[in-house]
């Protein structure tokens, strides 16, 4: 049986205003209780499981729930969908939700369904009277089926999703079915959205010559051509696949550069679908550094090798090639090479030393991947952070070959109005721009400059009725398509319980303005998501220290 945890905070601004910690000892216990519900209907839910655990922090200062000092109480909601945990002791809790059939929940002041909150107790609160609407999840069901229309078991159905994160588009799971021996399948517990549905064997050998390939729905190979599944909360859908063996290939090859003693592993990453032909298809090479991959569904891939060293803190050599796959390869030639021993060293400064600002201590200076093509760090080189010293010094050592943006983060508050307003690497400019990095040795001196005159954006999120949305995510894009892949120029907040909302430390340029109901990744990084809504953004010039207003109108994503 499947259900999902679902950790809810309580940002209920009315319960929590009306409920005053009570008076007394610091031991007098809490209570907290309430009301569950169906979203839109008011209906109560019954025999939903909720627990409630108490978070304690580690040595590190970080959350830790399996502490023994940690409290978890669980309680089942009775036929109106009350619950109460009458004897809770104060400090930071985790909720958490479990009940087949929904996916998620939205308490009384909020817009968005949320997943991952907390909420506190001082001694002797009473939070009561809290109520939580849950929305029916959605449902994608139908039949799979071979060449000759026989039903497959043990078929894996996945509902995917294309978000956007880790700067580049990806797939990403939402839910799992299994076929039974009818060819029949159930994805359930969906959350309302667009899903790429894919149908894949995994009891075939991962050698054979002939192998059923993935299918997407309605009926293409590739997940770029299929036709998204939109369900909205509550909704059963059917999809049915009719799976069909392709060729597989093999590939052989070898690897140059070996360092006697080491292993090398070599691998392929489907750059589309991870899932499919991915890291599963990998291989050790022989003494000879020769490798063969068999089994290999057509596609496009990653082909690379990483080479483990036994001894010293080398960082691992590694290669890395793109393929076409669509038939049998031989003779692929891969030569590993050093990550990289090249530094990044200089200073961080302010535009000018006289204005009131945190330790520059508690900044960092990131060397992020330009062009991840495997979505995974691990298996190409990567810059790093550097933290910045009280005196402005930076340092990023072992630098691999390869394109990178310099980003800049900040430890605690306090830079809220301040932005990267500069970067100097080697003797070039590379401010709001890539950075081919292909040192593989010393020390190549970085400047970053931290501009104080950043602007001031604030305003209003309405809905259609003209009325004040609280917890609205609200996003500022730049406007030039060269800026697209600088993190640093993107500005993200929330709207307040008022509708209120305000972005600060913008740097000056052009802007474009969103407000979402519902916006938990980073799509509005990709230009193709951005152009849904190009009719229905605003529009700004900023300049040096501006303030401007903005009144924004609600928008809902395909998910809702």
């Amino acid at each position: 049986m499947k259900s999902f945890l679902l950790t809810i905070c309580f940002l209920f601004a009315v319960a929590a205003v009306a409920q005053q910690p009570v008076s007394g000892d610091s031991a007098k216990p809490c209570l907290v209780s309430g009301t569950l519900t169906r979203y839109g209907s008011g209906e109560p839910i019954r025999g939903a499981e909720i627990t409630v655990t108490r978070i304690v922090e580690n040595s590190q200062g970080l959350e830790n729930v399996s502490d023994p000092a940690s409290t978890q109480v669980s309680v089942v909601t009775d036929r109106n969908g009350a619950f109460l945990f009458p004897h809770l002791p104060q400090g930071e809790y985790i909720l958490g939700i479990r009940k087949t059939g929904f996916h998620g929940f939205r308490g009384q002041n909020s817009r968005t369904w949320e997943e991952s909150m907390n909420f506190t107790l001082a001694p002797g609160q009473q939070l009561t009277d809290l109520d939580i609407a849950m929305e029916p999840g959605a449902v994608i069901t139908g039949k799979v089926t071979d060449e000759d229309g026989d039903p497959m078991a043990f078929v894996q159905l996945s509902a995917l999703k294309w978000v956007y994160a880790n700067h580049h588009r990806q797939l990403r799971p939402q839910g799992m079915a299994t076929t039974d021996d009818q060819g029949n399948y159930r994805i359930f517990n969906l959350a309302p959205g667009r899903y790429i549905v894919r149908a894949s064997t995994t009891m075939e050998g991962v050698n054979s010559k002939q192998r059923y390939l993935p299918d997407y729905f309605p009926d293409t190979n590739s997940p770029l051509n299929a036709t998204p599944i939109v369900v909205r909360a509550g909704d059963e859908t059917s999809a049915d696949f009719r799976m069909a063996r392709g060729q597989a290939a093999k590939i052989t090859g070898h690897v140059a550069g070996l360092t006697a003693g080491a292993q090398v592993q070599v691998y392929l990453h489907n750059t589309v679908d991870d899932a499919i032909g991915g890291r599963a298809s990998g291989t050790s090479v022989d003494r000879n550094g020769n490798f063969t991959l068999d089994g290999v569904l057509p596609g496009d891939y990653v082909l690379g090798a990483m080479e483990f060293r036994t001894e010293g803190n080398e960082s691992p050599r590694h290669a890395e090639l793109p393929l076409r796959i669509d038939g049998d390869l031989s003779n692929v030639a891969l030569t590993l090479e050093d990550a990289g021993r090249a530094s990044l060293q200089g200073t961080l400064h302010l535009e000018t030393g006289d204005v009131s600002h945190p330790p520059l201590s508690t900044l960092r200076i990131g060397l992020l991947p330009a062009d991840d093509t495997t979505g995974n760090s691990d298996y190409v080189g990567t810059g790093g952070y550097s933290a910045v010293g009280r005196d402005g010094t930076i340092r990023i050592d072992k630098v691999s070959p390869g394109k990178y943006i310099v980003s800049m983060t900040a430890d605690g508050n306090g830079w809220e109005d301040f932005y990267t307003k500069s970067v100097q690497v080697g003797n070039r400019d590379v401010t709001d721009g890539v950075i081919n990095f292909q040192t593989r040795s010393g020390a190549v001196p970085i400047t970053v400059t931290v501009g104080v005159d950043g602007a001031l954006v604030d305003g209003t999120v309405l809905d259609d009725n003209g009325k004040p949305v609280a917890n609205a995510t609200v996003i500022g894009v730049p406007n030039d398509p060269a800026l697209h892949n600088q993190v640093d120029l993107y500005q993200r907040g929330e709207s307040d319980t008022n509708g209120r909302f305000i972005l600060r430390g913008i740097k000056p340029g052009a802007y474009s303005f969103y407000a979402w109901n519902n916006m938990d990744d980073e799509s509005y990084m990709d230009p193709d998501f951005l152009r849904r809504y190009e009719n229905s953004r605003a529009d700004l010039t900023l300049n040096p220290k501006d303030h401007q207003t903005l009144q924004l109108h609600l928008l809902t994503t395909d998910d809702e």
